[in-house]
């Protein structure tokens, strides 16, 4: 659109359309989001005060009648009934499930803040002196009528009491529980349990299950569906199947019988481990067992799903990648609030689909012939059911009916609002619903304009409000679990004090370092940075004359100024305090880098070398770019936002190791369930090797470039799905489904007119001519005669360009045609079975042998598979990067406000710090005292060291 507007218009159309997405998409929408989340916040803060509130009531109703020796007992009662492990401290699960009881709910961020507030030793649990401190505090605010604050004392003395008689009466030896007999026979000092428990808990057998977990994924990314047998990658992936079960299942049973099964199975990474250990085993016998015997494979399909468990192995990694708890924690803890938050999206879906359903219900049907598929004024011929018969251009028969984002039904109705929700191409679907007209007439182009605000308003729920709600409920629960997780070391004061040098007092240094060091000299620097920028976007494709001589002298003059610039910081600096600071060496790496290019440059122009030499010396021209990230120095405003932005890498790596491993585990299974797939090209293999994707139409084809026929393909495939890029088209291939099997009177007539028989008459070239053409196997029958017919036609014709119908034998078209009309849209397991069986199917690649199987897919599956990866990735993951910067963002400010570098003191004087840091003796007690002071804290003398 803005190169349509730039080419009528001129280059002001640009502006336009910079303006438009810069205030409405990156301003106006952040700006929602934010209030959004400050609604939520809000909304959280008023329930933690009404459940602070209940809280105390429900104290006030408990404790509030009674005197203060039954107080005491009470305190000491309640105290035990909360610590149910005895350990003589309250935890934050027993505190919250105690609230429970009281029928006080808060959230693990509000609960942990609760007990912070109270836990005065910093232990992150509640001992008995400060929840009797707790107690005595909400008691004050509940205004409990005792007589005085004496009276609060004397509770806190017999409370101790109380608790102090009671723990001196329990302090009689008990004996060690027994752990529970594992397998009901071990008891815990049996030697073999005793051996299994050493193993399990070895550092090298943890390092040795990881690296089996490493080889499995390697194995899953290298797996694909045409890989033939007896390969000697296939042979690699059975012995390494077999070994990774061998050791997986090891490492089940030694745990099993360390800690029993009882125990063993409460972990929820265990409960993974047992279900893929089983389903594997599943597997491998029935691939062992039915291994060269005369057995259909394809009845078996429903025990191909126990593969599909395997591709869950990663997920292990999480249990050991500490960097990823924080976002595990963030996606379990999200399932209530985003359940909550998928229920209103389901709600408005259903209000926006039920409307769509009264508007549109069976009025956007069409025809499947493009060449009659619309009307678009009175002149064109009208465009019906009726009349949408006979054969399309290439030959197939035409088909009647409603487009593929319609309304015809509740489910439909849904499912295409979620699509229009991720704004997958939806100006094309609200052009279909305005051509649309009933169920009996084609569209008409603009037949009803009105349904655009439909679609408006469609967008703006579901895209705008219902998605970006998403948004905030993940970036609390971010919050949330970044304030519960412990926090990692904090640097210590050393570490935040900047490195200190001492500045040239004498000379020429000393007058250039107060030159360069002065903010008219940042100024300065800044303005040529910012017409270099400039005239670094003066350049174009093919450039004039002009512009090239303009582009010859600034660049000369930007990098004499920049150099310049280098070399008095460098005299008066030197090197070791020069390049401590790194927009310095950035600076420094862009002089170097345009100092060679001219070099390069002149020498090319002067001395003969050879083209292709040349042009890898000419890369260092492109580092010319560079140049414009010096814009961050030049505006301090920038510097915190890269300051974040590098601050957040460690919290990104892990963000993008989770995306990775969710996109790998899709990418797995999108191969088990869509690998089998026909792909644009795969119909033109030679000889019988085209037949299996032959009976999919060139329209239903995969793209080349959309497929799974690999993990490669598939990663690539789910990365322009999370884009939003077209990714209902996908879905679209990846419903396609066997059609009706049921010889239809017209493909009847048709066989008839290639064999040039009368239909009217039984026939013995007719197949099976004493069995109706309503039989079910009489399809099957057709299709495996017409493949015949064009396999004899096309002998010996592979290599012609037009294969695989040439253009020597046009009946080879005709009888696939007829082929496709009997076995419409895909192959099942038993067709494919059964033609190669006959001898017409070849699926063996490089000489191997694969058993040819079903080119269909499945429209539940592929919505499921589809609609879960894209709420996954879209919806939750990508939005956890906003939670991550905002984290960050929120945190450098808080740092930049927060930050003395000496306790109680903000700031120093260069001299003293100077000295302090390099301890050359020249400070005495006094200095000493004053850097410590509050006194020269408020005066502010000094200032941060600046690197140049």
């Amino acid at each position: 659109n803005l190169y349509d507007t730039v080419a009528n218009v001129g280059g002001l159309g640009a502006i336009y359309y910079v303006c438009l997405i810069t205030v409405g998409n990156w301003m106006l929408l952040n700006l929602f989001i934010a209030i959004l989340i400050t609604k939520f916040n809000q909304q959280k803060k008023l329930a933690l005060m009404m459940n602070l509130e209940l809280m105390q009531q429900r104290l006030l109703e408990k404790l509030g009648n009674l005197d203060e020796g039954d107080l005491a007992s009470r305190i000491e009662e309640l105290f035990s009934s909360i610590d149910k492990d005895n350990s003589g401290e309250i935890d934050m699960y027993e505190f919250g499930g105690a609230l429970e009881q009281l029928e006080v709910k808060l959230s693990p961020k509000q609960l942990f803040n609760l007990v912070r507030q109270y836990d005065t030793d910093k232990s992150g649990s509640i001992d008995f002196e400060e929840f009797l401190a707790m107690i005595k505090q909400l008691l004050q605010e509940a205004r409990v009528s005792l007589s005085s604050s004496n009276n609060l004392d004397h509770l806190e003395e017999d409370a101790r009491k109380v608790h102090a008689n009671k723990h001196q009466d329990d302090e009689e030896p008990t004996a060690q529980e027994e752990l529970e007999r594992s397998l009901f026979c071990l008891h815990a000092h049996n030697p073999f349990r005793v051996l299994c428990l050493r193993i399990a808990g070895n550092k090298l057998f943890e390092q040795f299950i990881l690296l089996c977990i490493a080889v499995s994924t390697f194995c899953l990314a290298i797996d694909n569906p045409n890989i033939g047998e007896g390969s000697g990658l296939q042979k690699f992936l059975s012995g390494a199947d077999l070994f990774l079960n061998i050791a997986f299942t090891f490492e089940c049973v030694t745990k099993i019988v360390a800690f029993s099964f009882k125990r063993y199975i409460k972990s929820t990474w265990n409960r993974l481990d047992f279900l893929i250990v089983c389903t594997s085993l599943i597997d491998m016998a029935l691939t062992m067992g039915l291994q060269g015997q005369n057995v259909d494979l394809s009845m078996l399909k429903i025990f191909r799903i126990f593969r599909v468990f395997r591709a869950l192995r990663p997920l292990r990694i999480i249990a050991k990648a500490r960097g990823l708890q924080v976002l595990v924690k963030t996606l379990l803890g999200a399932i209530k609030p985003a359940a909550n938050t998928l229920a209103i999206a389901i709600a408005f879906f259903s209000v926006l689909g039920i409307l769509g359903m009264q508007l549109l219900s069976g009025k956007m049907g069409g025809c499947s012939d493009m060449r009659i598929s619309h009307r678009f004024d009175t002149e064109t011929e009208e465009v019906t059911y009726p009349g949408c018969r006979g054969l399309e251009e290439d030959g197939s028969p035409r088909d009647w009916g409603s487009y593929d984002i319609n309304f015809d039904n509740f489910w439909q109705a849904l499912r295409s609002m979620f699509i229009i929700a991720t704004q997958d191409n939806w100006p094309g679907h609200m052009f279909a619903g305005i051509d649309a007209r009933s169920s009996l007439l084609g569209p008409w182009e603009g037949n009803n304009k009105a349904m655009f605000f439909f679609y408006l308003a469609a967008v703006l729920v579901s895209a705008f409000v219902v998605v970006n709600m998403f948004i905030g409920v993940f970036v609390d629960v971010y919050n949330e679990k970044c304030e519960v997780t412990p926090p990692s070391k904090p640097p210590t004061l050393v570490e935040l004090l900047p490195v200190v040098f001492k500045d040239p007092e004498h000379g020429a240094q000393a007058y250039i370092f107060t030159l360069i060091t002065h903010q008219n000299f940042d100024f300065f620097i800044a303005f040529f940075i910012i017409f270099n920028v400039v005239s670094m976007a003066v350049q174009s494709y093919k450039p004039s004359n002009s512009q090239t001589s303009f582009d010859l002298v600034t660049n000369y003059f930007f990098t004499y100024v920049f150099g310049c610039e280098c070399c008095l910081k460098l005299f008066c600096l030197h090197m070791k305090r020069y390049f401590a600071n790194g927009w310095n060496k950035f600076d420094f790496f862009i002089v170097m880098v345009s100092y060679i290019g001219i070099c390069i440059d002149n020498i090319g122009a002067t001395i003969s070398l050879d083209p292709t030499i040349l042009r890898i010396l000419r890369i260092f021209r492109i580092f010319r770019i560079l140049r414009a990230f010096r814009i961050f120095k030049a505006l301090k405003g920038l510097q915190a936002i890269v300051a974040a932005l590098a601050r957040s890498v460690p919290g990104m790596v892990n963000l993008v190791g989770m995306l990775g491993l969710l996109f790998f585990i899709f990418g797995v299974l999108g191969v088990t369930l869509f690998g089998n797939m026909c792909i644009e090209g795969d119909q033109t293999f030679a000889g019988v090797a085209a037949v299996r994707c032959l009976f999919t139409k060139d329209d239903n084809l995969l793209s080349g470039h959309a497929h799974f026929q690999g993990v490669g393909w598939a990663l690539l495939s789910l990365f322009r799905i999370s884009t939003g890029d077209a990714w209902g088209d996908i879905l679209s291939g990846l419903q396609l489904e066997a059609g009706g099997r049921q010889v239809t009177e017209e493909t009847w007539n048709y066989l008839c007119a290639l064999l040039l028989i009368d239909p009217s008459t039984n026939n013995i070239e007719l197949p099976s001519y004493n069995i109706s053409r309503f039989d079910r196997n009489l399809s099957l029958e057709i299709a495996e005669l017409s493949v015949r017919r064009w396999n004899d036609l096309t002998q010996g014709l592979e290599g012609d360009r037009d294969w695989p119908f040439p253009s020597s034998t046009p009946e080879a078209f005709q009888w696939i045609q007829l082929a496709r009309m009997a076995l419409p849209s895909c192959l099942t397991d038993s067709e494919a079975f059964h033609l190669e069986e006959a001898g017409l199917a070849d699926c063996s690649r490089d000489g191997y042998y694969i058993s040819c199987s079903s080119s269909c897919g499945s429209a539940l599956i592929a919505n499921i598979y589809l609609t879960l990866f894209v709420c996954v990735s879209a919806f939750i993951l990508l939005q956890l990067v906003i939670a991550v910067l905002m984290d960050q963002l929120t945190q450098e400010k808080e740092l930049e406000e927060h930050s003395p570098l000496v306790p109680e003191a903000t700031c120093l004087h260069r001299n003293i710090l100077a000295r302090w840091r390099r301890g050359d003796g020249k400070v005495g007690r006094r200095s000493r005292r004053i850097v410590g002071s509050k006194s020269l804290a408020r005066r502010g003398v000094g200032e941060r060291e600046r690197g140049g």
